[in-house]
């Protein structure tokens, strides 16, 4: 071979291997796999994304029985708990079990999904039964980043607070006072309920007994202990390892004083955006209140490394805690139902929810259909989680993901797996509707009385599993063990600060 055929060989060696690298490589907007790709090889029909993992094992009941009565057999694959959701629904969407459907939980994460071309258009459907139920979504439940499109079927509704239980309510006040003492404290005002922690927090270290002032009412604390009390450990549970458990549901109730939604979040602009420095600084005085007063396995957990200690301090612990009777309180909602009844079937009954306070004045609050009254004896009912069909998939797996969809809200048995094993609240529910299990019926009462936040922190930029803003709190604040008046400015800043980077 000359001199010449060498050096051609040699190029078109060199660009056959560059051709062969490059052509790895491929945009997120492309279809993900080829007419040509071993589709025979997947022993289902199509693939679902749950991001509810705490109901994975119930999910795969559910199409496991769904494959009996309808012959269509698919595979559920959800995050485990230490995932980030969405960045986990990414991976799979650009893998070889990419989901036909998935879980969508915020506005961005649908903008991210429609830029990249995954977000598919349920207006375009053209089955009748699926077209009949999408556009029955009530318009303040509908998924779309305009006033037509429509991208998501609602998971159910959701509604959180502080969690309490009736029998530690009836310990330290008395069984004759536990409803009316329920009562005032969901409209005390913040004052009375950080009256109320730090009385309770005396009660539970030194066994003595003192009084309480709510709305106006006196509550007498036992003079000592019972069975029951003296397994407090602290006021409250708290997984400090664990940011949305004290981000994203905490920060929520002051982005409410300004947004009535998660989309007019999205839509926020700077002026609205500066009106929630003092509602911030309001959300880090309470969230220094709270983790105060931590419970832990053998005693109270102080602010410190090991509040914050992925093995000690996770959202399991907390709900443990909790469940053994360890604290009076905790930040959850009816998503954390199962996991309850799992540590203590009995108490799952007992439950109610108190609104999440915050030391707010009528000028804190920037919406004009809602008083500081009304504000405080709300919690937020919502729904945080969508069904979505992806855009990229064959026509004949969207319309086994629109079969099923369409049997999940409808037949009796999807009905059954909603209401009774997932335990939510059907989005598409009336006044009418009763549930049998108790942090339900709670949210069922605020829904019926109007006294309902929504979600807008789901078009905020603290809403995933770790931001910027809930690793700084979490890093130098609940390893701190003293917050100072600088430290809720500190914060209040530094969240507006974020949100323009979302």
């Amino acid at each position: 071979m000359n001199k010449k055929s060498k050096i051609l060989c040699l190029f078109i060696t060199t660009l056959f291997l560059a051709n062969l690298f490059t052509g790895c490589k491929k945009s997120s907007t492309e279809q993900y796999y080829s007419q040509t790709s071993s589709k025979n090889e997947k022993d289902y029909d199509i693939c679902i994304y749950n991001a509810r993992y705490n109901v994975s094992e119930t999910f795969q009941k559910l199409v496991d029985e769904y494959y009996s009565e309808n012959g269509v057999k698919i595979k559920v694959i959800s995050p485990s708990k230490e995932d980030d959701s969405f960045e986990k629904l990414n991976s799979q969407l650009n893998s070889y079990e990419y989901p036909t459907i998935y879980s969508i939980t915020s506005f961005k994460e649908l903008s991210n999904l429609q830029h990249d071309g995954f977000a598919w258009n349920f207006n375009d459907s053209n089955i009748d039964n699926f077209k009949e139920l999408t556009q029955n979504i009530p318009n303040d439940m509908r998924l779309s980043l305009n006033d037509s499109s429509n991208f998501g079927i609602p998971y159910g509704i959701e509604g959180y607070g502080y969690l309490v239980d009736r029998n530690v309510i009836s310990s330290i006040f008395g069984n004759d006072n536990v409803d009316s003492f329920i009562n005032d404290l969901k409209s005390a005002s913040y004052n009375d309920f950080e009256m109320l922690i730090k009385a309770l927090d005396y009660f539970i270290k030194n066994n003595e007994s003192t009084y309480i002032y709510l709305n106006g009412n006196k509550y007498p604390i036992a003079p000592q202990k019972d069975d029951i009390s003296k397994k407090l450990t602290g006021v409250f549970s708290v997984a400090g390892s664990e940011q949305w458990t004290y981000i994203n549901h905490m920060i929520n109730i002051a982005i409410n004083t300004t947004f009535d939604s998660s989309l007019s979040a999205m839509n926020a602009n700077k002026s609205q955006v500066e009106l929630l420095y003092a509602p911030l600084k309001a959300y880090s005085k309470a969230l220094d209140l709270k983790t105060s007063y931590t419970a832990g396995e053998n005693g109270q957990l102080e602010r410190s490394d090991s509040y914050i200690n992925p093995e000690l301090s996770t959202y399991d612990q907390a709900v443990k805690n909790f469940s053994d009777g360890k604290s009076i309180f905790i930040c959850q909602g009816n998503w954390s139902y199962n996991d309850i009844e799992k540590n203590n079937s009995e108490l799952s009954d007992r439950l109610s929810i108190i609104p999440i306070k915050l030391p707010l004045n009528d000028y804190d609050i920037h919406l004009n259909d809602i008083s500081i009254e009304s504000f405080n004896k709300s919690i937020p009912v919502y729904v945080s989680m969508y069904y979505g069909i992806n855009a990229k998939t064959s026509d004949k797996e969207k319309k086994l993901a629109q079969d099923f969809l369409v049997w999940l809200n409808t037949s009796d048995l999807g009905k059954k797996y909603i209401i009774n094993e997932f335990k939510y609240i059907p989005y598409d529910c009336d006044n009418n509707f009763e549930s049998s299990y108790s942090i339900n019926k709670s949210i069922l009462e605020y829904r019926k009385a109007g006294n309902t936040l929504s979600g807008a922190y789901m078009g905020s930029p603290y809403c995933s599993k770790n931001s910027f803003l809930g690793t700084k709190i979490k890093n130098e604040y609940l390893t701190k063990k003293f917050w100072s008046s600088k430290d809720y400015e500190y914060i209040a800043n530094l969240a507006i600060e974020q949100w323009w980077k979302k």
